[in-house]
């Protein structure tokens, strides 16, 4: 996920480890933590793997800095990423916002097919919620466990079906957006 962020990211310039740093932070809010020490080490694997290559500078002040630029083999990378699955764990829903984000950087069809498996994982979710709280029913629960699980089950509910508003009504805009 902070792979295809910093590839994606690079697709459009050259940027140093701070800046990359300092965007993601801001993307992420206070939902996590980015460190230098994961953004660092990430730059140094990636142009160990030639996805970049990366340049010692001198800021206006003379600090040193490090340039991250993008390789061809990156931007294969970066289309690669872009056109795998997205794994169902933890970071699900950051990876496909990592996604959304780098829209202008790929295909129309390709758009469309991040959105449609979107769509599908809402979809699922949604079932899932109204799943999960059947079986809470048959259970034997205490009371008000139940009702705290019930109430987060209806905002998770809530939360996915705005999603699904929305993911609904972006697909509609890529369709008509490629008609023109």
């Amino acid at each position: 996920m902070y792979e295809l962020f910093v590839l994606g990211q690079l697709t459009d310039k050259t940027m140093t480890g701070y800046r990359l740093r300092t965007v993601l932070q801001r993307i992420v809010g206070n939902r996590r933590k980015i460190s230098f020490g994961m953004i660092y080490p990430l730059l140094d694997r990636l142009e160990a793997r030639g996805f970049i290559t990366l340049t010692d500078s001198q800021d206006d002040a003379n600090r040193g800095k490090k340039d991250a630029t993008l390789t061809e083999q990156g931007r294969e990378r970066f289309e690669e990423l872009m056109t795998d699955p997205v794994p169902l764990n933890q970071n699900t829903d950051f990876t496909y916002e990592v996604k959304f984000r780098n829209f202008h950087q790929i295909e129309t069809d390709l758009q469309l097919s991040i959105l449609n498996d979107f769509e599908h994982y809402l979809e699922n979710k949604i079932k899932d919620t109204v799943e999960a709280k059947a079986y809470m029913k048959q259970t034997n629960i205490e009371p008000d466990d139940f009702k705290d699980a019930v109430r987060l089950m209806a905002l998770t509910k809530v939360q996915a079906t705005a999603a699904l508003e929305w993911t609904r009504a972006t697909i509609e805009e890529v369709q008509n957006e490629n008609k023109d």
